[in-house]
C-alpha cells in the first residue's frame, strides 16, 4: 500500500504534537525581539496552548507592568511572526 509523503507528514505532526511544539519554539525565537533584552531576561514563556500564552515573570512588580502592556505586546508578537496568532498572554 502507497501512502503520500504530505499525508504521513500531516499524520505525524498531529499525532505526536509536534505542531504545537514549533508553534512554541517560533514564540520563544522573536519573545526577545518583541520585548526587548531587559524584560526577555526577566520573562520565561512555559506554554502556549492555542492562542494563549503563558509567561512566568520574574516577580509580581514585572506581572503587573507586563499586564499593563499585555495588547502592545501581543501586536508586535503577531506584527513581528505570523504563524501563530496569539490572542491573550497571561503573566505569571
Amino acid at each position: 500500500m502507497a501512502y503520500r509523503l504530505s499525508d504521513v507528514i500531516k499524520n505525524l505532526l498531529q499525532d505526536t504534537n509536534i505542531s504545537a511544539k514549533i508553534e512554541l519554539a517560533m514564540v520563544e525565537q522573536v519573545w526577545s525581539a518583541t520585548v526587548g533584552k531587559i524584560v526577555s531576561d526577566n520573562t520565561k514563556i512555559t506554554k502556549l496552548i492555542g492562542n494563549i500564552l503563558t509567561v512566568k515573570t520574574d516577580g509580581p512588580a514585572w506581572r503587573n507592568e507586563l499586564t499593563m502592556q499585555k495588547q502592545e505586546i501581543i501586536q508586535k508578537l503577531n506584527k513581528i511572526q505570523t504563524k501563530v496568532t496569539i490572542k491573550e498572554i497571561r503573566f505569571i
